[in-house]
């Protein structure tokens, strides 16, 4: 089922996505939280030193868009659902937690 259907309707007429909400009117895509688990996942699989800037840049703007969604119990579950997969998902959590200034351990 495409996205557009599970969504509201947007004032605009047409949903644009950036970072799993609408720029229009801020509607949550419907299946956000799967691709972000997915987008977690391959950042936090990736071990090379190749562009981990730009990969920790992006866990924490992902960590931030939970954190607005559902605050800290929706990062935990997020977190641990990665760490479920990947248990080398370490790295990727603490990343989260100071980028955002939450984390202090």
């Amino acid at each position: 089922m495409d996205s557009e259907q599970n969504a509201p309707i947007c004032p605009n007429g047409e949903h644009q996505w950036v970072d799993y909400q609408c720029v229009y009117c801020g509607a949550q895509k419907p299946e956000a939280l799967d691709e972000i688990f997915q987008e977690l996942l391959a950042l936090s699989s990736d071990m090379s030193l190749y562009e981990i800037g730009l990969r920790e840049k992006r866990a924490r703007k992902l960590g931030e868009i939970l954190n607005e969604w559902g605050g800290f119990p929706l990062m935990v579950s997020m977190c641990e659902a990665v760490g479920a997969v990947n248990l080398l998902s370490g790295r990727l959590v603490e990343l989260w937690w100071h980028g955002m200034g939450t984390w202090r351990g």
